[in-house]
């Protein structure tokens, strides 16, 4: 009896040692699907966003292939002079009055020199700005659920947001900020705080193309207490129904067009959010506009 006792036993406990790795497998696949989901939908934000990005680049690069043109322009005299003083150096020859002449005048044309050094700067800033674009959209490109804080700053994070959907914003609605002076740090993962905050803005481009107005806002608003920042974003867009605000936030509930949106975003933001320990709400007069804030 005692042994049939404790095969039971062991019976029993092989069972619930194998229930344990069943749930296991299950909360490791659910984590490893909701984190598949969640870059899926960083991926469809990109796509809505690679048209202005494309602008942001092209806008840049242009400059700088003008700007080659014009420095070959004004730098291969001066380089050339430059290699005709070598040469005669080099050779022990002197120069016939007239090459003096021409080099003398090239020398004394101080203003293409700073023609030079005004373009080196023009493709050196244009540089930047693709540098900066390229460093924004790295944000779509981490997929590291372990992702660790780090403080950020809230005006800077927005300003990226902005620079990723501005283009397309820019050309609707007249895009505001406000900020106090005295507004702390965030110790948060910056890529999905960034990621949150480009969702809300491309939400607020597309509700904006769905109401003619005659001038269109989006208003980026943040503020502090001794606990929580709070940052908004509003549009002047139609709004959201009463008793949609919370829908919203449902996995694959949109209002949008198909080809829009997945109807995920607002759903993994706040899942975002939410594991940051903050949260994210919907307000809404119909017909005005609406306002999300995290």
């Amino acid at each position: 009896s005692r042994v049939a006792h404790a095969e039971g036993l062991s019976g029993a406990l092989h069972d619930f040692l194998g229930r344990l790795v069943l749930r296991s497998r299950v909360r490791r696949e659910h984590e490893r699907m909701t984190e598949n989901v969640a870059q899926a939908d960083k991926l469809a934000a990109l796509g809505t966003l690679v048209a202005g990005i494309g602008h942001e680049i092209n806008n840049p690069l242009s400059a700088i292939s003008l700007s080659i043109e014009a420095a070959r322009r004004v730098l291969l005299p001066l380089l050339q002079t430059a290699w005709e003083l070598d040469r005669a150096s080099r050779n022990g020859q002197g120069l016939s009055p007239p090459e003096l002449a021409r080099i003398a005048q090239t020398l004394r044309a101080g203003k293409r020199a700073l023609d030079g050094d005004r373009l080196l700067d023009d493709m050196s800033t244009a540089t930047a700005q693709i540098a900066d674009v390229v460093a924004d959209l790295r944000v779509f490109a981490r997929s590291d659920p372990e992702e660790l804080p780090v403080l950020v700053d809230v005006p800077a994070v927005v300003d990226q947001a902005v620079r990723l959907v501005g283009r397309d914003l820019a050309r609707k609605a007249v895009i505001e900020r406000d900020f106090p002076d005295d507004l702390p740090v965030l110790a948060v993962p910056r890529s999905r705080i960034a990621q949150v905050l480009t969702n809300l803005l491309v939400n607020a481009a597309h509700a904006i193309a769905e109401v003619e107005r005659p001038m269109h806002r989006v208003r980026i608003t943040a503020r502090a207490d001794a606990q929580f920042v709070a940052i908004s974003v509003s549009d002047t867009g139609p709004g959201i129904p009463p008793d949609m605000i919370e829908r919203v936030f449902d996995p694959f509930y949109t209002t949008k067009p198909q080809d829009s949106g997945t109807g995920l975003g607002l759903s993994i933001s706040r899942s975002i959010l939410r594991r940051m320990g903050g949260d994210l709400v919907a307000e809404s007069v119909l017909g005005e506009g609406a306002t999300f804030v995290c």
